[in-house]
């Protein structure tokens, strides 16, 4: 008919399957696979949680693990230690970060203090540092290796790549010590890189001897 089909003639029923390309719609954007078409007709880079992964490493037997992925994009990171074991009983685990050149580790390059509180007393022990080589997480009590043992920790990393204000750490630390009969250890800190330095790693290790299992993971906090 002159005019082409009235409006509404053609319904799902009538257009054959997969007939329809991306070409043909009338969205803005970009259509790509890291995008999605909103509910407003446009296409739209996926959004993230609060918390966005970076990366992970997994211990098997190591010397050190090491997550990377740091930058000035989030200024605030949370890194979370789940189910460490060592090599040797009752070494302690350390912390310390780096970049692109290597892993920090002059004799005052942290400061750190620290609470702990064990199963086995109700004392609770402080440590303060002003300089040292690495933020020891557990304090004098070590990691125990036994059925069960092992170290968790959850920590936040602030503003790493500030460039203007001193990198900081803050951690709670569950461990099951070396001590006697298992002891529960908790551990609360806070430290810092005592030069500001921007950072994109962060190492742990123990005392002595290597890391048998466990994994360390980065994920990015936005502000919004």
């Amino acid at each position: 008919a002159v005019g082409g089909l009235p409006d509404g003639i053609v319904d799902n029923g009538t257009m054959a399957d997969d007939a329809i390309a991306i070409a043909d719609l009338a969205a803005t954007g970009t259509a790509s696979a890291t995008t999605f078409l909103r509910g407003d007709n446009s296409w739209q880079a996926a959004g993230g949680g609060a918390w966005n992964f970076i990366s992970t490493s997994v211990a098997s037997n190591d010397a050190s693990v090491t997550v990377t992925g740091m930058s000035d994009t989030y200024d605030s990171y949370a890194v979370i230690i789940s189910q460490v074991i060592p090599q040797t009983d009752g070494q302690n685990l350390s912390l310390r970060l780096g970049d692109s050149s290597g892993i920090d580790s002059g004799s005052t390059d942290y400061a750190y203090c620290q609470n702990n509180q064990r199963s086995s007393s109700s004392t609770l022990s402080v440590n303060a540092i002003a300089g040292t080589t690495a933020i020891n997480i557990d304090a004098a009590y070590g990691v125990g290796n036994n059925t069960g043992e092992g170290f968790s920790a959850i920590m936040y990393i602030l503003q790493p790549s500030s460039g203007a204000v001193s990198t900081m750490v803050s951690w709670t630390a569950q461990v099951t010590t070396a001590e006697t009969a298992s002891t529960v250890l908790n551990s609360r800190g806070v430290a810092r890189r005592t030069s500001v330095i921007s950072h994109d790693r962060i190492q742990m290790y123990m005392g002595s001897g290597n890391i048998t299992s466990g994994r360390m993971t980065l994920w990015g906090i936005a502000h919004s």
